[in-house]
């Protein structure tokens, strides 16, 4: 369902809303709500289309700031940073996720906290993996 679901369909019944109270109000009041009507829904179009710039240039910097961390952290390893964000998903620009060359069937999700710290938030691996011995596991590897 995506995100945005609960955003677009309160932005719906609020819509649908004015629309019913218009149907009672006379000719002034109508355009009045109207207008109301109006600049709710380009006030919601601005803020979100802004939203999701400000969103992304956050994402991208902390891809940086990722990067930065893993280059210093494992130097001699290579892997890739996943950017795809599913279609009706939210970005969250604090959190990357990283897959591994030589550890491809972990996804780990990395943080970035304020002043540009670092930490491995979470990781997800198949069901039938072993555990117990994560190459780049920070929480136990330290």
């Amino acid at each position: 369902m995506g995100d945005y679901a609960l955003e677009r369909f309160l932005l719906g019944v609020i819509l649908f809303v004015l629309f019913l109270i218009a149907i009672f109000l006379r000719k002034r009041g109508r355009i009045v709500i109207s207008l109301l009507f109006i600049a709710i829904l380009i006030g919601y179009w601005v803020f979100y289309g802004i939203r999701e710039q400000v969103l992304q240039n956050r994402y991208e910097e902390s891809i940086e700031i990722v990067d930065t961390y893993l280059q210093d952290k494992y130097p001699n390893e290579t892997w890739t940073i996943d950017t795809i964000v599913e279609e009706g998903r939210k970005i969250r620009p604090t959190k990357v996720k990283v897959i591994f060359d030589n550890e491809q069937s972990v996804d780990y999700i990395y943080k970035v906290y304020e002043k540009n710290r670092v930490i491995l938030y979470e990781y997800g691996y198949p069901e039938n993996m072993d555990t117990t011995n994560f190459m780049h596991d920070e929480t136990h590897n330290n």
